[in-house]
């Protein structure tokens, strides 16, 4: 597990990485990788800890930062 740009990264499976959001609102990003880790595909929201706001417009807004955070880790993990 990763820490990047205030979200937990870490392996699903061979071909999911989810990104936690540390700080509320929390949500749960799972993102899909293409098997050499090099594009990211289809992404599923989850709320965790979200508290009187709209839960999809904050998932929404974050879904570029997560993304971004992913896109590092596997820069990382490829060592580049």
């Amino acid at each position: 597990m990763t820490r990047i740009e205030g979200f937990w990264i870490y392996w699903g499976s061979e071909h999911y990485v989810w990104a936690e959001r540390e700080a509320a609102p929390k949500h749960k990003y799972r993102f899909e990788v293409s098997a050499d880790w090099r594009q990211i595909g289809k992404l599923w929201i989850s709320r965790v800890d979200v508290a009187d706001k709209d839960p999809v417009k904050d998932a929404e807004r974050f879904a570029k930062q997560a993304k971004e955070a992913v896109e590092e880790f596997l820069r990382e993990e490829l060592g580049q």
